[in-house]
C-alpha cells in the first residue's frame, strides 16, 4: 500500500509548491520570529549584556522552540527541492505552528523594560491582525470572507427527480487529485472512491443507469464508449465541481462529440447548466439532450 501511494506522487506535484509555501510562511516568521529577535537583541545591546536576565536555561528553551518552529518547514522544503517527495504544503508544517507564538512569548518575557514589552506586543498584534485573511478581505473587498458551501444535494435531487431521464448516464467530475486516472484505471474500488460525493449523505439513484467518474482537469473528459452511451440513451447528466469556465469547456466538448456521434449539427444538441442554491457554490449540474 505504501509503495502504491509513493507511485502516485505525481498527483501531489500538481499542488506542491515551495514558492506557495514560502508565501504562506514568511509573514508568520517575520511577525513571530523576526520582530521578537530584533527586540531581544536591541534590549540586550542596550543593557550591555547578552546573558538572559531570566537565566541561561531560558536561552536554551528559546533555541529549542525556534527549532521546533523552523525544522518542519525546512524538512518539507528540502524533501521537495531534492525531489524526494512533493510535500511542500502548509499542512505538513502544522506540527510546528504552535511554536511560533510560544517563541514570541519567550522573547517578550526576556525584554528588559515594560515599555519594550508593550511596544513589541503591540507590533505583534498589529502585524498579525494585518495579515489575517478576515482583515485583508475587509481592507480590499470591504466585506468579511465567506465560507464556500458545496451544494451536492441540488444536482443529485434533480437527477433523482427526473424519472423520464432515469436511464441517462451520469458523469461525476469531482475535481479530485486522483480523478486524472478516471478513464485509465478501471479498478472498481478506485472508481467507487471517485464517486464518493454522490454516495454519501445525498445518494444518486443508480438503478438502470450508468454512473461514471470523469477526469476534471484533463484535456479529454469523455471516452469514446461514454459518448456512445450518451448516444444510446438519448442524453446524459454531468455533475461538475469546478469553476464555471471549466463547466462550459466540458459542455462544449460533450456537445461537439455527441453531435458528431449522432450525425446532427452542434447547435441541435442542447446543453443546460443548473447552478446550486448555496453561496459561492462550485458544484454544477449539466444536462445533455437533443
Amino acid at each position: 500500500q505504501t509503495k502504491s501511494i509513493f507511485n502516485r506522487r505525481g498527483n501531489w506535484e500538481i499542488i506542491s509548491s515551495i514558492m506557495e509555501l514560502w508565501t504562506q510562511s514568511w509573514p508568520v516568521m517575520v511577525s513571530l520570529i523576526g520582530l521578537p529577535v530584533f527586540f531581544l537583541v536591541f534590549s540586550r545591546i542596550k543593557a550591555g549584556k547578552f546573558s538572559s536576565p531570566k537565566g541561561p536555561s531560558n536561552d536554551w528553551r528559546m533555541v529549542f522552540v525556534l527549532l521546533w518552529a523552523i525544522v518542519p518547514i525546512g524538512c518539507v522544503v528540502g524533501l521537495d527541492f531534492f525531489q524526494v517527495a512533493p510535500v511542500a504544503l502548509e499542512r505538513y508544517t502544522l506540527v510546528g505552528a504552535a511554536a511560533f507564538p510560544i517563541f514570541a512569548g519567550l522573547c517578550l518575557g526576556c525584554l528588559g523594560t515594560n515599555l519594550e514589552k508593550l511596544v513589541l506586543a503591540g507590533l505583534i498584534v498589529a502585524v498579525t491582525t494585518w495579515q489575517n485573511p478576515i482583515f485583508e478581505s475587509l481592507a480590499s473587498n470591504r466585506q468579511i470572507p465567506r465560507f464556500r458551501l458545496e451544494d451536492w444535494e441540488t444536482p443529485i435531487s434533480e437527477i433523482n427527480r427526473k424519472g423520464s431521464k432515469s436511464r441517462h448516464p451520469v458523469f461525476v467530475f469531482a475535481n479530485l487529485i486522483e480523478d486524472q486516472d478516471a478513464l485509465r484505471n478501471p479498478d472498481n474500488r478506485f472508481q467507487d472512491y471517485l464517486l464518493f460525493p454522490v454516495s454519501g449523505l445525498y445518494q444518486l439513484g443508480r438503478e438502470n443507469r450508468q454512473v461514471s467518474a470523469g477526469p476534471t482537469l484533463e484535456f479529454t473528459h469523455f471516452s469514446n464508449d461514454q459518448i456512445e452511451s450518451i448516444k444510446a440513451q438519448g442524453g446524459a447528466w454531468a455533475i461538475i465541481r469546478s469553476n464555471l469556465a471549466l463547466v462550459y469547456e466540458i459542455g462544449d466538448e460533450v456537445r461537439a462529440r455527441t453531435a458528431m456521434s449522432i450525425g446532427k449539427r452542434v447547435d441541435e444538441v442542447e446543453v443546460s447548466i443548473l447552478e446550486g442554491k448555496t453561496l459561492d457554490n462550485p458544484v454544477y449540474l449539466m444536462s445533455v439532450d437533443w
